[in-house]
């Protein structure tokens, strides 16, 4: 016995597919913008690596007696080249 939908039944079908076009549409803008948001901070930790290699090299090019200062929240610290672990090592 084949079984015709209803007017009513069409229309609850159409009603819940709409439903869940909306609902996939929603998480698809919610993943994008979790995208966006790692690209942007993926480009900032990149940003952040060439600094502080461009950093590194800069003090390791210094003579080893050269008097560094290193900022420490308000105030400057003095330290030697030497005494960066990054640039310690590469010498």
């Amino acid at each position: 016995m084949d079984r015709a939908s209803t007017p009513h039944q069409r229309k609850a079908d159409l009603d819940n597919s709409q439903q869940l076009v909306r609902e996939i549409e929603s998480q698809a803008i919610a993943a994008q913008q979790q995208i966006s948001l790692v690209r942007t901070q993926a480009a900032s930790k990149q940003r952040e690596m060439r600094l502080a290699q461009l950093t590194r090299s800069e003090i390791a090019s210094l003579p080893s007696d050269t008097a560094v200062y290193e900022g420490v929240g308000k105030m400057y610290a003095f330290s030697l080249p030497t005494t960066f672990p990054s640039v310690a090592a590469g010498r």
